[in-house]
């Protein structure tokens, strides 16, 4: 049996295509407790998991065509997905935006962001994997991802996001792109689940921490970094739940409670308007799925909060705003006997807010919303595995 830290283990959904938050489980375990416990349906996708993600390479940010703009390997680089080739202009410089139309440049082999996607993923399956069966070979092949991303110097990136969603012809990055990093969240969680295994020291552990103190510290004082915190919209929301993410895993809760504080009026009160609805959202050309996104982001940061910090969940202005009316609002177009109201450009899929159906029944009580919607969600989740851990 390995031994395992006290932890708090969410179990908990993040589909790759949007990022979602489900807690369904709470564990509060005690030393060498056992793993999180997890459905037969869930262990068996787990595997299967396990099992591609050992089929991933060491991937870097020095493997793609080109450089960043400042000609450093080492720098991550994407383009802005939203931005095409001028065809009145030529060499279709500078770019125009056609928003939620996606450019497959901007996935090509000159972006880092599929690679970080792929790494991502495939730590966190291997690390969760080791960390409920304590298969050797998923800790091993999950540290080997982890030391050529973050560790190894001759492939590691640099701690910052400064080249991010760059547009051809109009910025070489953006403080947007900081939405770039959101998988990084998943990366604490898994280093700290992989401490006990033979394939990862102590000194690991220090050197991801070392990573991610600059990083964090490369948020809050860049330009980019205070551009996007400034956002009100999405970008804004997933700015604080990387910085308190992060603070939590540098043991910064200082920072961390701080940020935690001004959520309820910066961002809750700001993102989201007296009926529920998300102004800054809607008027996107994928309005459904930037609804569901920013507003799983808001619970996150809930989530976080629970430990220490504000009742975000009941935080309602005088008005109405609030998660609460937030996920009402989404719900009402989830039977389909009331259609979405603003633009999308393809069909809107409103199994993507399940999760949060499902974790607002935790916080809420499962008889405050329609008894179908909460059963589709929890059936949603069940075959499930990925993990949430929030440190005591």
């Amino acid at each position: 049996m390995k031994n395992h830290a006290s932890w708090c283990v969410f179990a908990c959904m993040m589909p790759t295509r949007s990022i979602l938050l489900l807690p369904i489980l709470v564990l509060c375990a005690a030393q060498a407790a056992p793993p999180p416990l997890l459905g037969e349906q869930a262990a068996a996708n787990l595997q299967v998991a396990a099992a591609e993600a050992m089929r991933t390479p060491p991937l870097s940010v020095t493997q793609k065509e080109q450089p960043a703009a400042s000609g450093d390997r080492h720098d991550y680089t994407s383009m802005g997905p939203y931005w095409w080739p001028d065809p009145d202009k030529p060499g279709g410089l500078p770019y125009i935006r056609r928003d939620g139309d996606v450019n497959p440049e901007s996935r090509g082999a000159r972006s880092d962001s599929p690679r970080l996607g792929r790494m991502v993923r495939a730590v966190e399956a291997l690390a969760t994997s080791w960390h409920v069966t304590g298969n050797e070979k998923h800790a091993r092949h999950a540290a080997l991802l982890l030391r050529a991303w973050f560790i190894d110097s001759a492939t590691r990136m640099n701690p910052h996001l400064q080249y991010a969603q760059a547009i051809p012809g109009v910025c070489d990055g953006r403080g947007i792109g900081l939405i770039d990093g959101v998988g990084f969240i998943r990366i604490p969680a898994a280093v700290l689940w992989l401490e006990g295994s033979p394939d990862w020291s102590v000194d690991d552990t220090a050197k991801m921490r070392r990573w991610f103190s600059s990083f964090l510290d490369w948020i809050l004082t860049s330009k980019r970094g205070q551009d996007a915190g400034a956002a009100h919209n999405n970008h804004g929301t997933w700015h604080d739940v990387q910085c308190v993410t992060y603070a939590r895993f540098l043991g910064r809760e200082d920072l961390a409670r701080k940020i935690l504080m001004q959520v309820a009026e910066k961002r809750i009160a700001k993102h989201i308007a007296p009926d529920g609805s998300q102004p800054h959202e809607v008027v996107r050309t994928k309005s459904w799925e930037y609804s569901v996104m920013n507003l799983t982001g808001l619970f996150r940061l809930a989530l976080l909060a629970e430990r220490s910090g504000p009742d975000l969940w009941n935080f309602e202005t005088s008005d109405g705003r609030g998660l609460r009316a937030g996920l009402v609002y989404l719900m009402k177009h989830m039977d389909g006997s009331s259609p979405w109201p603003h633009p999308n450009l393809s069909k809107v899929d409103t199994s993507s807010a399940l999760p949060l159906v499902a974790s607002a029944s935790r916080v809420y009580g499962a008889d405050k919303f329609p008894e179908n919607l909460v059963r589709k969600a929890k059936d949603n989740v069940k075959a499930d595995w990925r993990p949430e851990v929030s440190w005591p």
